[in-house]
Formats: C-alpha cells, structure tokens, sequence
C-alpha cells in the first residue's frame, strides 16, 4: 500500500476515525515491536491489522509451554523455536498491504534505526531501558516500553521533544449561527437561539457570512469562553461596521489548533515522572505499581539480568523506599503490591495482555497519525481486586501454569469447568474468544 493507495473499503471504519490523510501517514510507516511473548503479540496483531506499512517483531527468547498460555499464535510444536519466528507466517496472514518480518537481531539497536515506533514489551534492566529511551530520544523515534505480568501492567511513552498532535480531540468541530457581535476591544459572540457552541479556552473560530461586521469574514480568532452560547475573540472590534442580523446571521466554525508535547526521557522521568492517575476507587495504586515496577528493574541490573523471587522482597521494596525518598510519588510504599508483583512478575495472563495490546496499539497509532492526545507519560493498571483469598498452587508443566501461578489452583480448575455461549463473533467476539480459549 503507498501513499497514495489506501483500500478505503477495508479500513472504511479505521478512517471513519483517523481520517484519510492519518491513515495515509500510517501507510507509509514502520514499526519495530521487540518481545514476542502474549503482550508482544497482541500488539503485533493490532498494529498489522491497522495497515501501518512495515512491521518488524523481534525476539531473542525461545518459546516454552507456558507461552501457550497467551502466545496464541504459538503451539506445542513451536516450544524451543524463537517466538518471532514461529508466530511470522500467522502475523503476515492478518494483512497483505503489510509487510511483516521477524529479527533474532541480539542486539535491538544495531536495527533501531530504520523505524518510526519503537515498542518494547519484555522485562528490560534499569540501564537497559535508559539506553534504548536515550537512544530513540536522540534519533527522533517515537519510543514505547511497556509489561504485562499477573494483573499488573505499566507503559511508558516517550514521543520526542516537540511531538505535535494535528487533532488533539478527535472530534467533529463545532458550527453555529449568530445572533449577535459586540463592537468592544474583545469582541463578544452570541450564538443563535442560545445554542451551545461547543468550544473550549484557546480554541479558534472561523467566521463566514457575517453581515455588517464583514472585516471577521474568513479570518479566525482564538477565543475565550463566557458561557456555553457566548464567548469572546481575541480582536479589537470597536472600529468595524456594527453587526447586523440579516439573513442566517453568518457562521462560525470552531478550529481546533494542534497542541505540541514535549516529552522526555526515560532516565529524565524517573527523576520527575509524569504518571496517568487512573484507578479513581484505588486512589494512588497506579503510583505505587510504578515504583514497584522501577524498583524491580533496578533490582535486576545489581543481580545480571535475574528477575526477584520472594526471598528478595526486603531488597527490592527497599529500592522503592530509596526512590520514592528522592522524587515523593507516595506517602508511603505499599510492600503488599510489591510482594505481588514479584510473585506475579515470571507470570503473562491473556485478559491483562489483550487490555494493555488494545492501549498500546492506539499509542502506536498515535506516534504514528498525529492524531489524539498519547499518554504522558507513565500509566498503570492493577486488578488486585480479581485474586482469589486461596492462591496456592501447584505447576504441570502445560499451558494453564501462568494462570495457577496467579489465580491458584483451585480457581484455575473452576475455570476448566466453566461453559460459556457467544452470540456475535464479529471484531469484539473473536477478541472475548481468543481470550476465553
């Protein structure tokens, strides 16, 4: 697909959203997405079907059978391959305009380059994950990091230092009739019939077929908002012609003016993050996810690359404590939600794979279109509530271990028992039962 062939048949729905020329600005990029596990996959899938124009999934790990767990597009005859490798033939299966490969590349950097989103969703060291934001920072390439383990998930974004969003909102702007404009030194609006004009402080408007003040015809003004059907523009009126009410009364079109963001790096945030409050019922949860989550990163620089077991609890809630001193993200470090996420950290589910997949996915198609307002810049999600009291367990060596791991086993053998009936198999019910099987 090239820039200027875009099958507006097959993405009738995805334009309908992005609008054509996003859509053309995706055609026309690629897109690197490093860790082939169940997270890694998901986004691969996401991103294909979007009909961006490369797509590269590179991996360094071999499958085993706990991948089968959330890998879906991995089976039994796959354990031992590389996990990019084996999942090619199904990615590319998903959309001939893409052209999808796969990489075994050691080193992620010495192929970097070539793309415009960078999304890594394995487990990466503190210094590691310094290197790789430090690295797409400096060569203009939008930069995604991202996990998925038990019911914790975290990402971060990193879109350079003046990343511009041509529509911020996605929405349709606004238009509406006249009443009334003052001649004043901020002119004043007043809409037809006390209609809402929908607009917003810094917006701009756009004015058409205005009678006796016809100096505001095809000219725009940022505007201040009064109330919902009055609002000021930023222009001295007072020496044009008197507004008259004749016919429609004129227009204005409300012009959304692109916002530019300025993100930094992943070393840069940690000494001041920016985190995305979003569990309004666990005020503050999110926060301490993400210090465990950098707290665990760094645990495993000081011990070669090991991931933590409970045994390290005390070292690892101690480099939250030694963190969170030095930037104050929490009162207080919550050892309950470290204690879990190590416990939960070897461990990838399907249902928490195909929420941060869904997330991720729009952050690619942000970096990519300009199109809507991308998280700035760290966002996490728990889902604590879901465990069970009883969560013992015991591992079978098959696909269903990451889910005892998290669930125990006696949830894990309700769930066996379970009988489920789709009405709708269409983009959503395939999704519910990808994730169901």
């Amino acid at each position: 697909m090239t820039e200027n062939q875009i099958d507006e048949e097959l993405y009738s729905r995805q334009i309908y959203v992005l609008g054509l020329e996003a859509m053309k600005r995706m055609a026309n990029a690629s897109v690197l997405i490093s860790g082939l596990n169940g997270l890694g996959v998901e986004i691969a899938k996401n991103i294909i079907l979007t009909g961006v124009k490369n797509v590269t999934v590179h991996d360094t790990k071999t499958a085993v059978m706990a991948d089968l767990g959330a890998q879906f597009y991995l089976t039994e005859n796959d354990i031992g391959k590389n996990r990019a490798t084996a999942s090619l033939s199904k990615l590319k299966e998903l959309n001939n305009h893409v052209t999808v490969t796969a990489s075994e590349e050691e080193n992620i950097l010495n192929i970097a380059k070539n793309y415009n989103t960078i999304v890594v969703c394995e487990p990466c060291g503190h210094a590691k994950l310094i290197e790789l934001s430090n690295f797409c920072h400096s060569n203009n390439i939008c930069f995604i990091a991202t996990e998925s383990h038990g019911v914790f998930g975290y990402i971060f974004d990193d879109f350079g230092d003046s990343f511009v969003v041509n529509d911020p909102r996605g929405e349709i702007p606004s238009r509406f009739m006249i009443e009334f404009i003052t001649n004043s030194e901020e002119g004043i609006v007043t809409c037809a019939d006390r209609a809402h004009h929908n607009l917003t402080d810094g917006d701009y408007v756009k004015f058409e077929e205005v009678s006796g003040m016809t100096e505001l015809n095809g000219n725009s003004y940022k505007v201040s908002v009064i109330n919902a059907y009055r609002f000021k523009i930023d222009c001295d009126t007072t020496k044009f012609k008197p507004y008259e009410m004749i016919g429609s009364g004129g227009y204005g079109n409300q012009i959304i003016p692109p916002s530019t963001l300025h993100f930094t790096t992943y070393e840069n945030q940690l000494k001041d993050p920016k985190i995305v409050d979003s569990d309004y019922c666990n005020f503050g949860r999110d926060r301490q996810v993400i210090i465990a989550f950098i707290a665990i990163h760094q645990f495993m620089d000081s011990h070669n690359g090991e991931i933590p077991t409970t045994s390290n609890l005390q070292e690892v809630v101690e480099l939250a404590k030694t963190y969170n001193s030095s930037v104050s993200i929490v009162d207080s470090i919550d050892e309950m939600v470290i204690d879990l996420l190590i416990k939960q950290y070897p461990t990838e589910i399907s249902p928490m794979d195909a929420i941060f997949g869904g997330i991720v996915g729009q952050e690619v198609l942000k970096s990519l279109s300009g199109k809507f307002l991308p998280i700035q810049q760290f966002l996490s999600l728990s889902y604590i509530e879901s465990l069970p009291p009883d969560t013992t367990y015991t591992l079978k060596n098959d696909r269903y271990d990451y889910y005892r791991m998290v669930f125990g086993d006696a949830q894990q053998e309700r769930m066996t028992t379970l009988k489920y009936f789709m009405i709708g198999a269409g983009a959503i019910g395939c999704e519910i039962l990808k994730n169901w099987a």
